[in-house]
């Protein structure tokens, strides 16, 4: 298959892997990107959480920045109060993404800030992050140099706002500074370009998922199989449920 000048082969369907992950879209669905610095003292700072979802029609996003742990922390609750309520008004909805990073940085947050515990265990479980890297690599042979997200957009129309070397050299800037406890020596356009980075990250994510589905869709008519994954609730069995219980009451 030929577009946007480049190639892409379907590799041997199998259960559970590939376009196989997809689930059913959804209304409620989230596009979902970090960005972490790993050398911040103590385990590293998720400086920013960003994500994207459908209202009223439109596509809309919106960030939370931290310059400290005190912010990060602030940021994960807003996060995940958005989070729990969305996922209560849309049961369906799942959190896409690209790679394994956020799940694994969102469980860590969870962690180290004791907040939303639960409520990660109960996302984990329900396997509601779903990550476009593996139903890519799974599904396809690409010619790309890589299976970046940068590379794979270009199967999309998806256009950037930032040039990637500029936000290369905003990231580290922002990095060091969040480092070196300076953020306030940064201007507001290195602040703005790592912000806009991050959206188009997320939008990316969002247009990736809408091309696999599209393709997905074609390789139905023309004959082959997918199924949708099974709809979990994340609910725990019963001795889960006692575990946390004596737990908490322990904590």
């Amino acid at each position: 298959r030929y577009q946007n000048k480049l190639l892409h082969e379907l590799l041997p369907i199998e259960a559970g892997r590939g376009l196989n992950r997809l689930p059913e879209p959804n209304e409620g669905d989230i596009y979902f990107d970090i960005e972490g610095d790993a050398f911040y003292e103590d385990g590293g700072l998720e400086y920013v959480l960003g994500y994207a979802y459908m209202e009223k029609g439109n596509l809309v996003y919106k960030r939370l920045l931290s310059t400290n742990r005190v912010e990060e922390r602030r940021a994960f609750e807003q996060f995940m109060r958005f989070i729990s309520e969305h996922w209560k008004r849309f049961p369906k909805m799942y959190i896409y993404h690209f790679a394994p990073y956020e799940p694994s940085a969102i469980k860590r947050l969870a962690r180290v800030h004791a907040l939303f515990e639960k409520e990660v265990d109960d996302l984990l479980r329900a396997e509601r992050f779903i990550d476009l890297h593996a139903v890519f690599k799974e599904a396809l042979l690409a010619s790309v140099e890589s299976y970046s997200l940068k590379e794979l957009e270009k199967f999309t129309q998806y256009t950037r706002k930032v040039a990637l070397h500029d936000a290369s050299v905003a990231r580290k800037s922002v990095e060091v500074a969040l480092e070196l406890n300076d953020f306030k020596s940064l201007s507001k356009e290195v602040i703005q370009i790592v912000e806009d980075y991050n959206e188009d990250d997320c939008l990316a994510t969002e247009a990736l998922h809408k091309w696999l589905e599209n393709l997905r869709a074609e390789l139905i008519k023309s004959g082959k199989e997918f199924q949708r994954p099974e709809l979990k609730t994340g609910e725990a069995s019963e001795n889960v449920q006692q575990l946390d219980t004596r737990s908490q009451a322990l904590f």
